[in-house]
């Protein structure tokens, strides 16, 4: 028996700016993907 977990986590066209005139970051992507993967064979 398997037992799968799947965590996909995405962000498109993301920005952080402070103040009005300091920006940080500028149209980027962020992406997390994780799976967990337990098998057990007999």
């Amino acid at each position: 028996m398997a037992d799968d977990k799947k965590i996909i986590f995405s962000m498109v066209g993301v920005s952080k700016a402070f103040q009005a005139n300091k920006q940080v970051l500028k149209d980027i992507y962020l992406s997390f993907f994780t799976v967990l993967r337990s098998v057990s064979s007999v």
